[in-house]
């Protein structure tokens, strides 16, 4: 199977499972309140990277700043890498310990992705909507992310797999069966045999570890 198809297969399946969310809730709804929209991408696509980003859940500046819940190509690939325009905290201590690390070029061969699709404005909300679109619409969120998550990984095939706060890192340790161990705000692991995996903890947005970070970023 191409890469195209195999590309087209996993988006096509998120698109359905949107499609029936958006068709099931009622505006008037607390699940209507929760989701504030969808997104899987903030890079371009390209496969092999150097890294691969996997944040915990985009938030509502889109949102906040424009009304739209849902954005016309939420689930398509940008043409750009947020590292490059946004100018968020943790973008910024991204950009810092590459720059650190001597890496930073590596940014711009990168992609970006949310272990959660769903967007929400805090953790507590996302958890509250998914509870609430399993036991009302047995839709369940958090093993439809497990498929896409670990599909895209195979079709992306990255070098390095960089999750940005403890919480991704944990899922992708449970997806491949790996057990975590943190030391010093950091972990560090392999899947598949051949994709590095590095995570770190956060106090919002700002990296614990940041020294520890650009030590591990020299590795690969």
């Amino acid at each position: 199977m191409s890469l195209g198809i195999q590309y087209d297969s996993i988006i096509n399946d998120i698109n359905s499972v949107k499609n029936r969310i958006l068709e099931a809730i009622e505006p008037t709804s607390v699940e209507y309140e929760l989701l504030k929209g969808f997104s899987v991408w903030l890079s371009e696509l390209t496969f092999r990277p150097s890294y691969l980003f996997i944040g915990f859940n985009l938030g509502t500046n889109f949102y906040r700043g424009t009304g739209i819940k849902y954005k016309i190509k939420d689930i398509d690939y940008s043409d750009v890498s947020k590292y490059y325009e946004y100018r968020w905290v943790y973008t910024k201590d991204t950009k810092a310990v590459f720059k650190k690390a001597n890496k930073f070029n590596d940014l711009n061969k990168s992609i970006k992705i949310n272990i959660n699709f769903l967007v929400t404005s805090n953790r507590k909300d996302l958890f509250q909507l998914q509870g609430i679109l399993q036991e009302k619409y047995d839709i369940n969120i958090p093993i439809k992310a497990q498929e896409w998550i670990t599909q895209l990984i195979e079709l992306i095939d990255p070098k390095c797999i960089i999750c940005e706060g403890e919480y991704p890192a944990r899922k992708i340790a449970e997806y491949f069966d790996i057990e975590l161990a943190w030391q010093n705000d950091l972990c560090e692991y392999t899947i598949r045999s051949q994709t590095s995996v590095i995570g770190y903890k956060r106090i919002f947005s700002k990296i614990i570890n940041k020294n520890g970070v650009v030590e591990l970023l020299k590795k690969y």
